[in-house]
Order: C-alpha cells, then structure tokens, then sequence
C-alpha cells in the first residue's frame, strides 16, 4: 500500500507542476491519492480488529489504543510513504 501511495503522490505532483492553476487531472489525482489512503486506513482497520480478536481480554483494549490512533490520525504517517 505504501508503494501505490507514494505513486498516487508522486502523480499528483507532477500533475501540479505541470500546471498554473486547477485541471480535471489534478482533480482526478487529488481523488485518487484520496482513494488509495482511504483504502489502506480501511485495510489497516481490519487488521488491527484481526490481531485485537486473537488477543487475550486483558490485552485488547492496549493494543487497540496503542494502533488506532494511526487509522484516526492518518497525517501522522504521511512521512512513510516514500519509494
């Protein structure tokens, strides 16, 4: 997911420096960035829901406080999406 990330990026980008002002494909890279982080904040949900249902009771609630945070405040990760 971080690859297709840094992808979706790396399009917009481009997209904004070939351009003075707003275009239908800088639009449409802005919804596709969009699209793909949605996606992985999706995926990321699931996994941890996967990880907390295999834990002991005791453990659950910890271990969900220690890695929501990264699915509530995505911005935080947005370092880590480099090629």
């Amino acid at each position: 997911m971080c690859a297709r990330i840094a992808q979706a990026d790396a399009r917009l980008a481009k997209a904004i420096q070939a351009s003075n002002g707003m275009t239908p494909e800088i639009r449409a890279a802005i919804a596709e960035t969009d699209a793909v982080r949605t996606e992985c904040r999706a995926n990321m949900l699931e996994y941890f829901y996967k990880i907390a249902a295999a834990l002991p009771p005791a453990k659950k609630q910890s271990y969900l406080d220690m890695v929501l945070p990264t699915v509530l405040e995505p911005g935080e990760m947005s370092g880590t999406h480099r090629q």
